[in-house]
């Protein structure tokens, strides 16, 4: 459904014209809804209504969706997915090991709701000798993130290495050690998949979907939002890391899986 969303009720009505299957895949959640009155729920409901499935990741996005109205049935609540055979590759044939102190990192945009600068300030609290924190990303924060980077005078340990292509990534989920993502809203968080694929750490908020696949998984760790919590969750990963995961439980969770359970759900219904 990469379609703009007033186009998606024109063609989920010409699906049921052709009688072929309308699918809509939901990646969205009730928090990151633009409009959120009741009408426009309402709207919301008849528009997925309409269609034949209804594929969701993660438990919010599935909550979302229910709370439009929409039958149970017709959801499929799976993961999201990535290459990750790509990342764990990469990582396999150019990893280097921490000779320092532990190499946390951030990916993503620098915005609000991935809580960027309570991530800094957590790691201000826990950092030992050698440690470093790497923030990989751009966007309207930059310059609140580089003044608190230099009021906390951590100015030799955290990089902001700005935005990166997915080879650019691939290099650095190699040379770092644990992914922290303490999101305060976060549909899914791809990133996830990637670092754990790559063989780090990973500590993500409750606020993610993609805690719901990963948790409970080797080297996940999972906090709150606040600052005391994303720091606590930090000092356990690194004081379990030893050594990259060689192999990830992540790597089942593949394109191709996604797609044969996709094509199942369609041809049982």
């Amino acid at each position: 459904t990469g379609v703009q969303t007033c186009a998606l009720p024109i063609l989920l009505f010409l699906s049921r014209l052709t009688k072929t299957k309308g699918i809509v895949v939901y990646e969205s959640t009730a928090a990151t809804h633009r409009f959120s009155g009741k009408l426009a729920l309402y709207l919301k409901g008849k528009i997925l209504n309409l269609a034949d499935s209804i594929v969701t990741v993660g438990n919010s996005s599935t909550e979302a969706v229910l709370a439009a109205g929409v039958d149970r049935s017709k959801i499929l609540q799976i993961f999201n997915p990535v290459d990750v055979s790509f990342f764990h590759s990469y990582s396999l044939a150019n990893r280097s090991e921490s000779i320092g102190g532990h190499r946390f990192l951030f990916v993503g945009q620098l915005i609000e709701r991935k809580n960027v600068i309570s991530l800094i300030h957590a790691f201000s609290k826990i950092a030992r000798k050698g440690d470093s924190l790497t923030i990989a990303g751009d966007g309207i924060l930059k310059n609140q993130i580089l003044d608190l980077v230099n009021k906390l005078k951590l100015n030799e340990s955290v990089i902001l290495a700005g935005q990166k292509n997915q080879e650019e990534l691939a290099k650095i989920y190699a040379n770092s050690d644990t992914l922290v993502m303490p999101s305060i809203e976060e549909v899914w968080g791809l990133v996830a998949n990637e670092a754990l694929a790559s063989g780090m750490h990973a500590v993500v908020s409750e606020k993610s979907g993609v805690t719901d696949l990963i948790s409970g998984m080797p080297g996940v760790f999972t906090c709150n939002t606040d600052i005391e919590s994303i720091a606590e969750a930090m000092v356990k990963s690194r004081e379990e890391f030893k050594e990259a995961i060689k192999q990830p439980e992540i790597l089942k969770y593949t394109p191709e899986r996604f797609a044969d359970e996709l094509l199942k759900w369609i041809m049982n219904r």
